[in-house]
């Protein structure tokens, strides 16, 4: 018999934290390391789960889907997919998938929304549910069910953000903000990348002909790769955050990347968060910033401060709606008839 679960409720059954590591426990009583990745150890994790039973039961499908379909994800996808998990599997874990209809995944909705213990954000419940709809589609692909009843339910569209970071508001930032965070600004301002693209940029993707992108999001759909050109203001920054002394180094995976820590690592998203809420914290404090903004503004400042078609290519999208809809923060100016 497994141990009953008293913390880390979000992991599948048998997988356990044993200090700083991930471990499996089999059904002979046998523990086995998984490593200390949580990605890998969920990729090690359902190898040996394989092949798992075809079970209907909703906290089944939960583990299954943990196991193969999320780590495959995006790290930030992967973390929401965890969070969601820890609610789908209290609310609707026990149930049979074959059972649910529409008005159950309604039913989940209001709870979430109106519980006193429970209580959460119409965005987070949304979230939950396209979720639950990801695991019953794959669900149907597995032979388990024959329809996802998450299909046709009305969620509601997220509200859309709209804040517009000006000239002045950045610039006051970038002055008053580290060295780190100066050359992370200039780098978002002229690419639009996202963080953890440009968190990953590693020394050999700085070519003759610019700089090659492999952007995170696509990598594993569309494996869509971009080459972003030098122009003067994007190679003096770049030679600037190069000029920071890099000490010769026996191990060969330090000081591989254009941003990286004092001992040569490269920045996990999480680290680098830390800094630039401290950034903006203080920054607010000291009255250097009115209005709050987060790290998905500054790209959408990039793309609304170029042409619409020179955005679309900068961020990757097949669709100009796509930028349109969602990155282009300013009014369109428009001429009356007459």
């Amino acid at each position: 018999m497994t141990p009953r679960r008293r913390k880390n409720k979000h992991l599948p059954v048998r997988m356990y934290i044993k200090g700083r590591a991930y471990w499996y426990l089999d059904g002979l009583g046998r523990w086995h390391n998984l490593g200390r990745n949580f990605t890998q150890a969920m990729t090690l994790y359902a190898q040996r789960e394989a092949p798992l039973v075809q079970s209907p039961i909703v906290g089944d499908i939960i583990d299954r889907y943990l196991a193969e379909v999320a780590p495959q994800k995006a790290e930030s996808t992967h973390k929401a997919i965890i969070y969601s998990s820890k609610y789908l599997r209290a609310g609707l874990g026990s149930l049979d998938a074959r059972t649910i209809t529409q008005q159950t995944v309604y039913a989940y909705k209001d709870h979430r929304l109106t519980s006193a213990t429970n209580k959460t954000t119409p965005v987070q419940v949304r979230k939950e549910i396209r979720h639950l709809s990801a695991m019953m589609s794959m669900a149907i692909e597995w032979g388990v069910i024959c329809t996802n009843p998450c299909k046709g339910v009305r969620l509601g569209a997220d509200p859309k953000r709209t804040r517009y970071v000006t000239d002045a508001e950045l610039l006051a930032f970038r002055d008053f903000a580290q060295p780190l965070i100066k050359n992370y600004l200039d780098i978002k301002l002229l690419t639009a990348l996202r963080k953890v693209d440009i968190l990953g940029i590693r020394l050999e993707d700085l070519q003759k002909d610019g700089i090659h992108i492999t952007p995170s999001k696509t990598a594993k759909t569309t494996g869509k790769k971009l080459i972003i050109e030098w122009t003067p203001a994007l190679q003096t920054t770049v030679d600037r955050i190069l000029d920071r002394k890099r000490p010769k180094v026996q191990r060969l995976d330090l000081w591989r990347h254009l941003f990286c820590t004092r001992d040569g690592k490269s920045y996990t998203p999480n680290g680098f968060n830390s800094i630039w809420q401290r950034q903006k914290k203080k920054a607010l404090e000291k009255g250097i910033i009115s209005e709050n903004f987060i790290d998905s503004d500054i790209r959408a400042k990039a793309a609304t401060d170029t042409d619409l078609a020179h955005a679309r290519m900068l961020l990757g999208h097949a669709d100009e709606r796509t930028t349109r809809t969602h990155y282009r923060r300013k009014p369109e100016r428009v001429k009356p008839i007459k």
